[in-house]
């Protein structure tokens, strides 16, 4: 089935004699139901994916005329059955609506230095530069609708900065489902993600991803953060560093942001919002240019993960059924989990468990009674599933094709450098899915590199590979060429550890 009416005629808008990062976009097909680091300033061409009308050429485009261009939602993005809507105006977004200096802040590259070796990061590399961190509110959108969410912005200090900075977009792993579950409620664990790229002379945002706030008004009672969906991430990832360039621009004494330098990176469930970012990039991030993306740990395949996960009883069940419960709640379909979960003693998933995700961080839940996939989804699920047979579960199987890169019916319209890297030994995320589906990206036409940290579980990889990536991300920053010969090529695992010494 065809959604319909949402083609795109063309994406991209340049200045100074840059040249845009075009796809020459027509209609989006739809498959689904219902639809080192010290960073010298560059100069570089003004260049900003942007959504444009027909009727202004190539050459009227020299100059920075997509401020001009009114906003057109690029297609109708409501898919599996879901209520429609269309996206508001990126340019309504990113008011900061409340900042806050947090209590991990004025550090030192030497203070920097000692954080870094006391939480086992030590092997990221020297501080070259002092960090200040603010936890701020903005305003972004949810489904068609104004939202407010909320991050930690990380700002360089020292006199050696090189203003104006280029961005990271720090994007985390799981860490819950509700507000008290937010990383920047964390003392530690937003800032110090802030303050390690800080040190490197980046202008850092690290998202609380929304359904997740950290300040200010909490979200309704219920409310369940939109796990692993692909849209929902990404575009209030976008929005947070509108809202980082919003709040700088309120204290220029603090330092001057960079959004045409702007680089991303995510690890496990931020991995796979790292991906979606950069594939929504093209259709939202209007007035920003993305140089390069690095995945850690991420699954590219719900899907695939899907499969894996309702075949038999791993860690990853979990992880899914978490997913699958936050989907259907962001999908708005169907009213309740019965046509999924089982509803029998001594848990009653399927009336309970929206109230333990939304409840708690950690639901005081024993789930030492589990022993088979069975006991938690429905047999009939937990069938076709295992077989792969999608498109005979809906909207589950919707659900989890359209969270995931290869399955997305969202058109690949950009081509940045994208850096992915994995564990051999993950425990979380299925290393045959993922090298299968990596590959089919490289066969759509994505251009990606490969790592796999050998020897490594889940957590342990990413770690492993953080050098490595720092100085990659690095590399795209300054404009180094990004090596051909390494692109799309499915690499033996590695010692990570030794690739950056």
């Amino acid at each position: 089935m065809l959604l319909s009416g949402y083609a795109l005629v063309g994406i991209g808008c340049a200045s100074g004699g840059g040249s845009a990062d075009t796809g020459g976009v027509d209609a989006l097909p739809d498959n689904r139901t219902g639809n080192d680091a010290t960073l010298p300033p560059l100069d570089v061409a003004d260049v900003g994916p942007q959504d444009v009308t027909p009727e202004i050429s190539q050459q009227d485009r020299a100059g920075d005329v997509c401020k001009d261009v009114p906003w057109e939602s690029p297609f109708a993005p409501a898919v599996c059955g879901a209520p429609p809507y269309e996206w508001l105006s990126p340019e309504e977004m990113g008011t900061v609506v409340m900042s806050e200096e947090t209590a991990l802040s004025n550090l030192t590259p030497t203070r920097v230095d000692d954080i870094l070796k006391e939480t086992g990061y030590e092997s990221f590399g020297k501080a070259s530069h002092g960090a200040r961190n603010f936890k701020i509110r903005y305003v972004t959108q949810d489904r068609g609708k104004k939202i407010e969410a909320t991050a930690v912005v990380g700002v360089p200090t020292g006199a050696t900065v090189p203003w104006p900075a280029p961005m990271m977009l720090w994007l985390h792993g799981t860490t819950g489902f509700m507000d008290d579950c937010s990383p920047s409620r964390d003392l530690l664990l937003a800032p110090l993600s802030t303050s390690l790229w800080a040190s490197q002379g980046y202008v850092t945002v690290a998202p609380d991803f929304i359904g997740l706030v950290g300040m200010g008004e909490k979200s309704p009672p219920g409310s369940i953060h939109p796990y692993l969906v692909g849209e929902a991430t990404a575009i209030a990832s976008i929005d947070a560093l509108r809202a980082t360039v919003s709040f700088l621009k309120q204290q220029p004494e603090l330092g001057i942001p960079d959004p045409k330098r702007v680089a991303a990176l995510g690890g496990s469930q931020g991995g796979h919002a790292a991906m979606f970012v950069e594939h929504y990039w093209p259709y939202y991030a209007r007035g920003f240019e993305l140089k390069g993306v690095v995945a850690a740990i991420p699954p590219i395949s719900v899907s695939g993960e899907a499969q894996v996960a309702l075949s038999t009883l791993i860690p990853g069940s979990a992880n899914l059924l978490t997913a699958l419960v936050a989907m259907k709640n962001w999908y708005q379909t169907p009213e309740d989990l019965k046509g999924l979960l089982t509803n029998q003693e001594p848990y009653f998933a399927a009336d309970n468990i929206e109230g333990w995700l939304s409840g708690s961080c950690h639901p005081d839940v024993d789930p030492t009674d589990i022993n088979e996939i069975t006991d938690v989804f429905l047999p009939e699920i937990v069938d076709k599933a295992s077989q792969g047979l999608w498109d005979e579960i809906p909207p589950w199987g919707c659900f989890v094709q359209e969270n995931s890169l290869p399955g997305s019916s969202v058109k690949r319209a950009g081509d940045r450098p994208i850096l992915t890297t994995f564990s051999q030994l993950d425990e979380l995320v299925n290393m045959p899915v993922e090298r299968e589906n990596w590959l089919k990206l490289c066969e759509a036409g994505w251009r990606l590199e490969y790592l796999e940290c050998a020897g490594l579980k889940h957590t342990q990889g990413g770690l492993a590979a953080l050098p490595y990536s720092r100085k990659w991300l690095a590399d795209r920053i300054n404009g180094v060429e990004w090596n051909p010969s390494g692109i799309c090529i499915l690499h033996d695992p590695v010692d990570c550890a030794k690739l950056v010494q």
